[in-house]
This record gives C-alpha cells, sequence and structure tokens, in this order.
C-alpha cells in the first residue's frame, strides 16, 4: 500500500510537471502570435502548477519580471541584446523601418501588402 501510493504521488507530480511545461508551450505560442499578456498569463499559471525555471526565465524575457538571481538575469539581458541586435539586421526589420519614413497613406497601404505576405508565408506552414 505504501508503495502504490509513493507510485501514485510521483506518477501525479509528473503530470503536473508536464501541465506546467504545456503551459510554457502554450505561452510560446502566444508570443509567436504577438500577445504577451495571454503569454504572461500562462507563465504564471505554469509557475503555479509545478515550479519550473523555464517559466520563470521566460517571463523575465516577456517583460522582466521573476524571481532570478543577478547573474541569471544578466545571462538573459545578454542573450536578449544578441538576438535584438540579429533581428535589427534582418531584412524584415529593414523593411518595417523603411516603411515608418513614409508618408501615412503610404504606409497603410505597404503594410497591407506586408500583412497579406506574411499571413500567406503562415498560412504555407
Amino acid at each position: 500500500a505504501k508503495l502504490r501510493r509513493m507510485r501514485d504521488e510521483e506518477e501525479q507530480r509528473i503530470l503536473t510537471e508536464r501541465k506546467a511545461s504545456v503551459f510554457c508551450d502554450m505561452a510560446v505560442v502566444k508570443l509567436r502570435l504577438c500577445d504577451e499578456n495571454k503569454a504572461v498569463e500562462l507563465l504564471i499559471s505554469s509557475e503555479l502548477t509545478y515550479y519550473n525555471k523555464r517559466a520563470v526565465r521566460m517571463r523575465y524575457l516577456v517583460n522582466g519580471s521573476g524571481e532570478l538571481g543577478d547573474n541569471e538575469k544578466a545571462e538573459l539581458d545578454e542573450i536578449k541584446r544578441i538576438k535584438l541586435e540579429e533581428v535589427r539586421r534582418s531584412p524584415a526589420y529593414a523593411e518595417i523601418s523603411s516603411l515608418f519614413e513614409k508618408d501615412s497613406i503610404k504606409i497603410l497601404k505597404e503594410s497591407r501588402n506586408i500583412l497579406s505576405r506574411w499571413k500567406n508565408n503562415y498560412r504555407k506552414m
């Protein structure tokens, strides 16, 4: 009976840990859809379900909150800085930046074209 209870507790822990991981995965999807608020809610749900470092680190990267040590924050800040530099060198970033240098009518017209192209590429995935 004691062995069975221990096994049941271990299975419950594994399921809870998996549930927390699923919340993190769902947060990633929300971030890809540019819904940071919902992503943060999912990350908090993950942390409350089963404390995991992945959710804490992700939440720090999204909005700067979370209980991390100074060294870990510095490491994540550096990773974020490097990734932002990579993004700024990308053709898509240059395309969007040049868009905002135009007048408002051209901005609306070209932004529709860019969004349509992105949607088509997304649908092809």
